[in-house]
């Protein structure tokens, strides 16, 4: 049987996995439909420094140390941040452009779920919430250098 603890680990290396994979999609597919690399630059500085930022965090983080949690606590309440901030809809477009993953996350998935129906749109964001409270509350609650693998 597997334990608690092992059951927040595995959540917590996929999310994070999950995660900095699709900042360096969305940051490839803004290159590919925006068909400029050096006009939108901020894309993909924001892009890399998040990346780089969260693989710091993690590393840090798996390693027991203590700024390594804090770190992870303030990212998913950056991202909680970014969702509230855009779940108001005016905001929308301004995480789309600024958030690690808007291109694909806001712009293209979001928005597209906005023309349907605002009620798509604010279930997203909701799903979103849930996920990222749900981190946050494993990162919290874990001790990886207990059961590292």
């Amino acid at each position: 049987m597997v334990s608690p603890q092992m059951l927040r680990l595995r959540f917590l290396q996929g999310y994070k996995v999950v995660y900095i994979a699709a900042i360096g999609i969305n940051a490839l597919w803004a290159a590919i439909e925006l068909e400029r690399l050096a006009l939108d630059l901020e894309i993909y500085v924001i892009a890399a420094l998040f990346a780089i930022l969260n693989i710091i965090s993690w590393v840090g983080y798996r390693h027991g140390a203590s700024w390594g949690r804090k770190a992870e606590e303030f990212l998913a309440i950056g991202r909680i941040s970014a969702i509230l901030i855009a779940a108001t809809i005016f905001g929308a477009g301004v995480v789309a452009w600024l958030s690690p993953l808007g291109w694909i996350l806001w712009y293209k998935v979001m928005f597209a779920a906005m023309r349907k129906s605002y009620a798509l749109y604010w279930i997203g964001c909701a799903t979103l919430l849930g996920l990222e409270a749900l981190y946050l509350y494993n990162v919290s609650r874990s001790s990886l250098v207990e059961q590292s693998p």
